[in-house]
């Protein structure tokens, strides 16, 4: 009860209580009973609050505030308060707000350790939560890196094989032929290219004539054929060399200029006459080669000058014979076809020359079936020449 509750009637007095302090009395006690009745404490309590509160706040003191309000509800009508003083009200009042605080202060403490449980799971789910994400982080990025690794790892093998390649290494291995995805497409169609460049180089080294490829001037592929016309151990001697240092120096610029013009006009047509540096030191005029008359499909004899050729001729009579109209060993082209016309009226005849007027007036002698090459003269005009001769010859 509030000290309002309290006047000159009541229990201070030991007098009964006045309507206007039974009023105040009834008002503190419907108070107390909204609240109860509001917040049911029994509804929500934990089954150990709820026994905590009915064995506190019991007992012969509580029992007494009891006794005390029914004897002042009743005092309007006995007039009396039963000789019950104020100090005996205050003090009994007293043990009781005593118990209902120790039960708020166990229920306080209980209140903060909940809390403080509550606080530490939240603060665990948090670093749960937390540790998750960042495990999740982690593994999102290594699934990117592995992803990554998986498209730039076959991505750079297959540039590597293909540097490899252009190179003109042939036995690069092609990576990533078992994929059943784009790499592996890229793959087999890479091998097919290394398939058809070994197809190609096969075909230069088996070329009768000596080849060499050029890029930027410099030779990255030659077959075994020039490597014998440059008298080199072998084909891989000569890459990496240029012009400069294969070619005379006299015909130096003339052989530049000429590698320029197939380059830039994508042509082929080198010259047949050309003088070149061999690696002993000595100095070759590349003219006809028997391997390019033999690559052509022709049977080809050769001799060393025009006796030998005489001797052979006596044994068998070929379709044509190419000479040079000068030749060591006592003997010109002339000479040589006007013999060779008396054992074999039919045959024919190509000279080369430098020069053109005296192989003309040689050719004129002898009739049919002969032509003349003036150097310097290309494969194409070989090959025209002796399709010409031998046509005649079959017209006849």
């Amino acid at each position: 009860m509030s000290p309002s509750c309290y006047s000159r009637s009541g229990f201070a007095h030991c007098w009964w209580f006045s309507a206007n302090v039974l009023k105040q009395c009834l008002g503190c006690a419907a108070q107390e009973a909204t609240l109860r009745d509001r917040f049911p404490f029994h509804e929500h309590a934990s089954p150990a609050h709820r026994a905590l509160v009915a064995n506190v706040v019991a007992g012969p003191a509580v029992e007494e505030v009891e006794r005390l309000r029914r004897i002042a509800l009743s005092s309007i009508d006995t007039g009396t308060t039963g000789g019950v003083t104020g100090s005996h009200w205050f003090g009994t009042m007293t043990v009781k707000i005593n118990l209902m605080k120790t039960v708020e202060d166990r229920l306080a403490a209980d209140l903060v350790a909940a809390a403080g449980i509550i606080r530490t799971q939240a603060d665990s789910e948090l670093l749960a939560v937390s540790l998750l994400t960042v495990l999740l982080l982690a593994l999102t990025a290594l699934i990117s890196v592995i992803c990554v690794r998986d498209i730039t790892r076959p991505l750079a093998d297959l540039s590597q094989a293909m540097v490899r390649l252009a190179g003109n290494d042939l036995e690069t291995a092609v990576p990533a032929l078992e994929r059943r995805d784009e790499f592996g497409d890229m793959s087999r169609a890479l091998l097919l290219f290394k398939e058809s460049g070994a197809r190609y180089r096969s075909l230069i080294d088996s070329a009768p004539v000596g080849v060499v490829i050029f890029v930027h001037g410099k030779i990255v592929l030659a077959n075994r054929a020039a490597a014998d016309l440059f008298g080199v151990e072998s084909a891989e001697s000569l890459v990496g060399k240029t012009i400069a240092e294969l070619a005379h120096p006299e015909e130096v610029e003339t052989a530049q200029e000429r590698l320029d013009t197939i380059v830039a006009e994508k042509i082929s047509a080198p010259s047949a006459e050309r003088k070149i540096v061999r690696a002993d030191g000595g100095i070759r005029d590349v003219g006809v080669r028997s391997n390019y008359l033999r690559w052509m499909g022709y049977q080809v004899v050769e001799a060393e000058d025009g006796p030998s050729a005489l001797t052979f001729l006596k044994l068998q009579a070929p379709d044509l014979v190419i000479t040079d109209l000068m030749m060591p060993g006592g003997m010109n082209g002339a000479e040589l076809a006007r013999q060779a016309k008396n054992q074999h009226p039919d045959l024919g005849f190509i000279f080369i020359s430098g020069y053109a007027d005296a192989a003309n007036k040689v050719a004129a002698d002898l009739d049919q079936g002969v032509r003349v090459l003036g150097k310097p003269f290309s494969q194409e005009d070989l090959a025209a020449a002796l399709r010409d001769v031998l046509d005649e010859q079959r017209g006849g």
